[in-house]
């Protein structure tokens, strides 16, 4: 379930956002990735996984997507915890160690875009893809994955014809 956010005194445009993950899971790599490790938190702009067009594919963004999604406010610390650790024993199976980190300035900007509904969003898009192994390891690890969110005056999705047939894709969208 997702939470609706009322803001008062804002400017209000009538826009919306569409949200949406594609996974797909044919040609998914992640060899280069094996006996490394992944330290979520760590050195994450902020902008860049939620907003740079041209990171949208890369594991390290895609992964920290994953675990950001796991912030949304309808989420409980059981929930939170239990969806780290599949997120973490999901990679482990196939060679990569996954860590978080503790240091709090890396968190600095969580507080701020909290209140904003990004996270909230990424959790209402991302959420499934928790359903499965396959689908963590296909959506951070297959160049043809990713999230995108857009403003839905396009009338349409704006890169539909790079969604390629089979793969998996979910639509959110707020406003």
């Amino acid at each position: 379930m997702c939470k609706i956010q009322v803001r008062k005194i804002v400017f209000e445009t009538n826009s919306s956002t569409q949200h949406t993950v594609t996974v797909c899971n044919q040609n998914t790599m992640y060899t280069d990735y094996i006996g490394k490790t992944i330290i979520l938190g760590k050195n994450v702009d902020y902008d860049e996984i939620l907003f740079d067009e041209r990171k949208k594919r890369n594991p390290i963004v895609k992964i920290n997507q994953l675990w950001l999604s796991l912030l949304g406010s309808d989420t409980s610390m059981y929930q939170f915890m239990l969806k780290t650790n599949f997120l973490k024993e999901t990679f482990k199976k196939i060679g990569i160690n996954v860590e978080i980190s503790t240091d709090p300035n890396d968190y600095k900007w969580a507080d701020e875009h909290r209140w904003y509904g990004d996270i909230d969003n990424l959790d209402c898009v991302l959420g499934w893809v928790f359903n499965s192994e396959e689908d963590i390891i296909n959506y951070v690890f297959n160049q043809d994955s990713w999230y995108d969110s857009y403003e839905d005056s396009y009338m349409e999705c704006p890169y539909e014809d790079d969604i390629k047939s089979g793969n998996k894709t979910e639509w959110y969208r707020n406003g």
